[in-house]
């Protein structure tokens, strides 16, 4: 089978008839059936265009360096009307005969149109070269097989499974039914491969950086390596390595697992991770397994005396959880689980300086057992131009509340902990994605007394698409406050770069509270080069950070504003370039700043409400 795309007013002519559609419509039809698509006037002229460029390789090169790819700009908006499981809800209840598994290339066909060939020598090349996911790694990703019955949420979370895979671009699964009866449907699952191998540089300062290499799925079996080098000028030896294995979904059991050994700056961290989240809220069991050994020298922090002490300790955590699906048959409407889950986690000391029990929290032995309970309610709503650059996206909406309750035992004492958490995301036609969370937990003594307290404040919102020609816009804004509460001695929050201020570095300047304000203007352009495409952002940044005894907004707050450009190519598992300009117009003086940097950044996802590990409230 074939998905073809026709774009709104041409004509699709097949067995001697045409057929014109009122909007871009994608259609299933067997590879061996012949037809033709007129363009338009304006695509006929590109078309003429490209077919006399393609008659040599000077012009042809030129051509695709000139003119932008056509059928990417086709993309827009699709937040407001696509919820995930509503294309399936039609099809729901009949039985699935057979499923095929269309795997494409790298370079050339989309998802929303199979039939496009590579063109370019740098295509065809690239697709001789790259290994292709084998058909049984995509099988072993899917939920449902033959002579199921047709699921709705079922079919829209292997999408989303399918397309959160870091070798995978996008995926795209459509029925096609055998007759207008209720009878069988056969499932056609289109995937389109990413380009696994990558590398990327980071370069923190003229003395230190870091180097980094991956391949996303070695020989197309799925699994993943990376190796990084970091150098520092400074340290003897003044280059490392940081190594981690990954296979996902092991023998169909959605556990993932995780093999690290890094030895870098006199750091030698070894260690194996095993997990198996709730990847859907028709999962019943969740749990997983991690243990680290780590040798290494460091000074303590806020220490001013500047003495690299040695440590060595082990760190052991193991969680399970149980969810029940509260209601079974809704198609598109929200799913609801009660969630039960529970944690054990223990940091063990062999060697390190000497501490006392209200300082240097993070340097002590202790053992945390952890209990929680939750209600969540969620569906995913499908987009695109948010996070990425054009590839479809999952959108979480819903709401969850959890309670969190434990005991920890620390070799100075024990202490209960108690915390609480709720989240709710939601879509406003015509205003866009709203998102707020307010988690609040503590350690109590014995007195019940409050200890390590933390209040934590999040509201995330991203606008509707906006369409002027061939410009997108989206407006997004973050804004979080944080504040602690009975704290220990050197415990504090600052503002350095991703905490507050972007590319801003001073360690003196620190407090118990904090109000972060980021507000980012982004232009997605049409313009692209071999599928490169080009994202222009403005930014702003405020941060106000005070201790206890102070009011919060009694000064300015630190500021910094930026423009920027970011440059991705979807079809590579290389991580954004991104380049900005920043100026700071309040900072006190001692403190470092980056006005220009060039950074290698991996693609956001927003917040789900998928039940996790319970854990303590953070505190940076």
């Amino acid at each position: 089978m074939d998905t073809i795309l026709v774009k709104k007013n041409q004509v699709f002519i097949t067995h001697n008839k045409s057929y014109t559609f009122p909007n871009d419509t994608i259609l299933i039809l067997p590879s061996s059936v012949n037809y033709e698509i007129k363009l338009s006037k304006s695509e006929v002229f590109f078309y003429n265009l490209a077919q006399r460029a393609d008659k040599s390789l000077f012009t042809r090169e030129l051509h695709n360096i000139i003119i932008a790819n056509h059928t990417n700009s086709t993309i827009t908006d699709s937040v407001k009307t696509n919820s995930s499981a509503l294309p399936y809800v039609f099809y729901a209840g009949r039985p699935i005969r057979n499923i095929q598994i269309k795997l494409l290339p790298v370079f050339g066909p989309t998802v929303d149109d199979t039939s496009r060939m590579a063109k370019t020598w740098i295509e065809k090349t690239g697709n001789k070269l790259h290994f292709s996911t084998k058909e049984y790694i995509i099988r072993n990703n899917l939920i449902f097989k033959e002579g199921d019955f047709v699921d709705p949420v079922a079919l829209a979370d292997n999408e989303r499974i399918l397309r959160k895979l870091p070798y995978i671009e996008d995926a795209r699964i459509y029925i096609n039914p055998l007759s207008s009866l209720n009878d069988s449907t056969d499932i056609l699952i289109v995937v389109k491969d990413l380009w696994a191998t990558a590398f990327n540089i980071k370069v923190e300062n003229i003395y230190s950086g870091r180097f980094e290499m991956w391949d996303r799925n070695i020989l197309g079996f799925g699994h993943e390596i990376q190796s990084n080098i970091p150098w520092n000028s400074h340290k003897n030896p003044k280059f490392g390595t940081e190594n981690t294995y990954v296979i996902n979904n092991f023998s169909r059991s959605f556990i993932t697992g995780k093999l690290y050994y890094n030895n870098s700056f006199h750091t030698v961290t070894s260690g194996i991770d095993l997990e198996r989240g709730f990847f859907t809220p028709n999962v019943k069991y969740a749990g997983g397994l991690a243990f680290f050994n780590t040798k290494t020298q460091s000074n303590l922090a806020f220490d001013t005396s500047k003495i690299e002490y040695p440590f060595k300790y082990n760190n052991f955590d193991f969680w399970a959880g149980r969810s029940f699906l509260l209601n079974r048959n809704g198609f598109v409407k929200m799913r609801h689980n009660l969630t039960l889950t529970s944690r054990v986690t223990r940091t063990h000391f062999t060697e390190r300086p000497e501490i006392s029990a209200t300082s240097y929290y993070d340097y002590q032995s202790k053992t945390l057992f952890l209990g929680a309970v939750s209600y969540s309610r969620h569906t995913y709503f499908k987009s695109n131009f948010i996070y990425s650059f054009g590839r479809t996206e999952d959108i979480p909406v819903g709401s969850k509340v959890e309670l969190i309750f434990g005991k920890e035992f620390n070799e100075f004492s024990s202490r209960s902990y108690l915390a609480s958490q709720l989240s709710i995301g939601s879509f406003i036609w015509n205003l866009g994605y709203f998102y707020t969370s307010l988690n609040i937990g503590s350690f109590l003594l014995n007195s019940w007394k409050p200890n390590q307290g933390v209040i934590d404040g999040r509201f995330n919102y991203f606008s509707p698409l906006i369409i002027l020609k061939n410009f997108k816009f989206r407006q997004f804004l973050n804004v979080g406050y944080t504040e602690g509460f009975n704290r220990y001695t050197r415990e504090y929050l600052t503002i350095n770069d991703k905490n507050g201020i972007l590319g801003f570095l001073n360690d003196s300047v620190y407090g118990t509270k904090r109000f972060n304000i980021h507000w980012e203007t982004v232009c997605f352009t049409p313009w692209s080069y071999y599928d490169f495409r080009f994202v222009l952002f403005a930014y702003a940044n405020h941060s106000w950070l005070t201790n206890k005894q102070e009011k919060l907004f009694s000064n300015l707050p630190y500021t910094s504003l930026g423009i920027g450009i970011r440059i991705r190519n979807e079809r590579l598992v290389f991580n954004t370039i991104e380049i900005s300009f920043s100026v700071y117009p309040k900072i006190p003086s001692g403190s470092r700043t980056k006005p220009v940097e060039v950074s290698g950044e991996p693609l956001l996802n927003p917040p789900n409400f998928l039940p996790q590990a319970p854990t303590i409230i953070s505190y940076k």
